[in-house]
């Protein structure tokens, strides 16, 4: 579905033309998991006549520091949906995995920023629930997501957002 353009796609041949400037605490959120974790929260995703789909932080950011993000490329018909993978945790109690239950996929319909760490409230089978962020990706929304079930509310944001 994606192509990986990482490799030959130079930063500055992308067309950022139509996205506004970030809320700067956003961009912060997204930069100190950058720093923290050294590597970006999620992908640049272009279309094939390289305007940005989505990625627009992490584009902000690598052109910051100078480094060369993972860039994929999908068809501008497409539309995205924002997946957060991640283990069921109990939350507050203790940020421990259940040991029972394997990793899970929601489809991200919030608009708070999200990265690996964070809790977030999902529907499941059985309720609601809580799950701790492992992976941020996107899918194209071809009818493979329409069954999944979606996040509920943003419960506690990665501690990097504290700076501890």
């Amino acid at each position: 579905m994606s192509v990986e353009l990482t490799s030959i796609l130079n930063l500055d041949k992308i067309n950022v033309s139509g996205m506004s400037a970030p809320n700067p605490e956003r961009l912060k959120y997204y930069e100190n998991y950058y720093l923290a974790e050294g590597r970006f929260a999620n992908a640049v995703i272009v279309d094939e006549y390289w305007n940005i789909r989505t990625g627009y932080m992490t584009y902000l950011l690598a052109k910051k520091y100078g480094v060369r993000p993972p860039i994929f490329e999908i068809r501008a018909f497409w539309s995205l949906r924002k997946v957060v993978r991640g283990p069921y945790v109990r939350y507050p109690v203790c940020l421990q995995a259940s040991a029972d239950k394997g990793r899970e996929t929601w489809l991200y319909t919030l608009r708070e920023p999200v990265v690996p760490g964070d809790i977030l409230r999902v529907e499941t089978r059985k309720g609601a629930s809580h799950m701790q962020v492992e992976t941020v990706s996107y899918m194209a929304e071809d009818g493979s997501c329409a069954g999944m079930r979606k996040t509920l509310k943003h419960i506690r944001k990665s501690v990097l957002e504290s700076g501890t």
